[in-house]
């Protein structure tokens, strides 16, 4: 499907980012949604999915049934219940230029994992960049980052550079961060 098909289905209401929870209330939707974002990674040997909270539980968890993979959570700093000795963390600035921390637990990755990345939009591309470090730290492989929007600048470069990058839109607009007047203007 088109970004356009999905378009009617986002809370655009908001000021500071659209609302993507709106694309989960239709089966139909959601279903072509993250069969979508699983497209171009189908014939790739992936392991695991792994995804960040909040958004990225919910497309990476059904990503992960719609290809028969294990899903691993990764958490913002401080939520995880698992004992400190077994959680793994990497530090990382947000879109909001704000310092934020994922952890996970080690004993979700293994070395030699092949996992696949899902996340509802990458902007800035600091969140991303926070996972792969944690991913990489516990000798994971990459072999892909799943996004529905995929803003390609000079900062998330590095990125599509390194990792095969998928976005349902893929866009570049280097501007003030301003989700909504984007979605609106490139459509």
């Amino acid at each position: 499907m088109d970004f356009l098909y999905y378009l009617p289905h986002i809370d655009m209401r908001s000021k500071a980012k659209p609302d993507f929870s709106t694309l989960f209330i239709e089966p139909d939707v959601l279903a072509n949604l993250v069969k979508d974002l699983a497209k171009p990674f189908k014939k790739l040997a992936v392991d695991k999915i792994v995804a960040p909270e909040s958004m990225g539980f919910i497309l990476g968890s059904a990503m992960a049934l719609k290809l028969k993979k294990g899903f691993v959570p990764v958490r913002k700093g401080g939520k995880l219940p698992t004992v400190k000795k077994h959680i793994v963390s990497s530090s990382f600035t947000d879109y909001t230029k704000q310092k934020n921390t994922f952890e996970m637990n080690e004993t979700l990755i293994n070395a030699g994992d092949r996992v696949l990345i899902v996340d509802d939009w990458i902007e800035t591309g600091g969140q991303v960049k926070g996972i792969i470090k944690l991913l990489e730290k516990q000798g994971a492989e990459i072999i892909g980052i799943s996004a529905l929007g995929f803003n390609q600048t000079k900062r998330t470069k590095s990125i599509s550079d390194s990792y095969f990058v998928k976005g349902i839109l893929e866009y570049t607009d280097n501007s003030v961060r301003d989700l909504n007047k984007r979605l609106d203007a490139d459509l």
